[in-house]
This record gives structure tokens, C-alpha cells and sequence, in this order.
């Protein structure tokens, strides 16, 4: 069934309203990059799918008291990303991850995947994947919020709890970092041909 809603605000209204359609259109609209983002958490296939699931029943339970948005993937990302995060507290037990605070490490991020197919070299792309892993989990977040989720500042803020001189300082940091990382790369790949 095509969309037939002209626009965000119009689509979250319907949902509002009870229909059904609207609900259907925003999951078939947003699961699909919901679920790739979740796997920037966890590798738990079934963990994912199932917080994906529960958020999207929270969603039409509570559809008639949740608030008016503007953009429906970043109020998605952001009630994903705290589901996830306590879906993920309840499965580890002993672990906790503080949404407010980095991540715990063993959360990869592979923003570099999609920097990586433009590569030349098989070289140049373990040396991206080698930069990339020595930024924060938070760093590491934010570019793939940033690059890979295509998401301007204000969306991010919201979505990390940041103010948004803090997610503009965190995304320079973040290339800052790669930038050093493969430039010092380079000049020993160059030491090391010559």
C-alpha cells in the first residue's frame, strides 16, 4: 500500500487518530534503518527485533498520549535507543549502560562499512577500521548518526542527550582523531615502501 500521507506531522496525526495505515506506514518507513541502528548496539538479532517490535505495540498503546513530532525518525531513534539500552540491562543483569554516559565497549559501531566499499586498497580499509576502533564508543556513534544515518545536529542532540555545542564538538573531535590516526598511517606506509 503506497504512503498517502504528504508529510511527517500529517502521518504521526493519523497514527494518533487510530489508523492503523499511518502505523503500518512509518514501521514499513523506519524498521529497516531502526534495526541497522540497533546492530550499532548489539549483535542480538532477536534482542532487536523484539525491543523493534515492543516499541512499535508501545507506540499504538499509547498513541493517543504521546506528543505531536515533526520528524518521526528521530522521536523513533531516540525511544529506540532508550528501549534497546534497558532491553539490553535486563539480558545482561550484571552490566548496566548508562544512556547518559559512553556505552559500554563491547557495543561496536561499524560506521566505517559503508566508508570502507569506497576504499581502493584492502590495506586503506583495515587501516579505516583500525582508526575508527580507537575512537570512543561515543565518538563512534555520534559519526555514524552523523554520516551513515544522515542526521543533522538537532536530530542528534536528541537522540544522545547532548546539548549541541558538545555534538559539534564531538564529531570534530571524532575526525580530528581519524584524520591523525591516518595521516600517521600513511607516512609509515610510505616509511616502510620506500
Amino acid at each position: 500500500m503506497p504512503n498517502t500521507f504528504s508529510d511527517d506531522t500529517q502521518l504521526w496525526q493519523q497514527l494518533k487518530l487510530g489508523n492503523k495505515n499511518a502505523l503500518e506506514s512509518i514501521f514499513r518507513n523506519e524498521a529497516e534503518a531502526l534495526a541497522k541502528y540497533g546492530k550499532k548496539f548489539t549483535a542480538d538479532k532477536e534482542l532487536i527485533a523484539d525491543s523493534l517490535q515492543d516499541l512499535f505495540v508501545e507506540l499504538w498503546r499509547t498513541r493517543e498520549t504521546i506528543g505531536q513530532t515533526d520528524h518521526i525518525r528521530k522521536y523513533l531513534y531516540v525511544s529506540f535507543r532508550r528501549r534497546l539500552i534497558k532491553d539490553l540491562n535486563k539480558s545482561l543483569k550484571t552490566q548496566t549502560l548508562d544512556p547518559e554516559t559512553d556505552i559500554k565497549n563491547d557495543i561496536s559501531f561499524s560506521v566505517e562499512n559503508s566508508w570502507i566499499e569506497n576504499e581502493e586498497t584492502e590495506l586503506r580499509s583495515k587501516e579505516l577500521t583500525a582508526a575508527i576502533s580507537k575512537l570512543s564508543s561515543r565518538q563512534q556513534e555520534i559519526l555514524y548518526l552523523k554520516f551513515h544515518s544522515e542526521m543533522d545536529y538537532d536530530q542528534i542532540i536528541e537522540i544522545m542527550g547532548l546539548n549541541y555545542q558538545s555534538a559539534r564538538n564531538l564529531v570534530t573531535r571524532a575526525l580530528e582523531a581519524l584524520r591523525k590516526s591516518m595521516i600517521s598511517i600513511f607516512v609509515l606506509i610510505f616509511l616502510f615502501l620506500k
